[in-house]
């Protein structure tokens, strides 16, 4: 029994075998681009219109800020000073020095001069 079905496995075509399994192949992976380009196309659209909502809602905040200062100066100025003086002591708590980050850096010693 064995002997017979070897038999029937030598008989296949195999030129014919590869060919479809090649075709499978290129159809699959075909199918697979198409989706991969399908999926590309949809997450740049996404991050298109997410990237605009964005811009939108940053329009819109520096659009209320900007009415806020105009309506109360006085107040904005008093905020941003209340906001500097914390933005200090916090910074000075941590162990920042100041002086050395708002120094501009010196220019280089040339070394052939001396």
């Amino acid at each position: 029994m064995e002997a017979r079905n070897l038999k029937k496995v030598r008989t296949i075509p195999t030129g014919r075998l590869a060919n479809r399994a090649a075709e499978v192949a290129h159809k699959t992976i075909d199918e697979f681009q198409d989706l991969a380009t399908q999926a590309e196309q949809k997450l740049v659209r996404r991050a298109e219109a997410g990237g605009r909502s964005m811009v939108n809602q940053a329009g819109g905040v520096v659009q209320k800020v900007t009415n806020y200062i105009e309506e109360n100066p006085f107040a904005s100025v008093t905020l941003a000073l209340v906001a500097g003086i914390l933005a200090t002591m916090m910074l000075q708590a941590s162990g920042v020095n100041l002086g050395r980050l708002l120094t501009p850096p010196s220019p280089p010693k040339d070394d052939a001069t001396d």
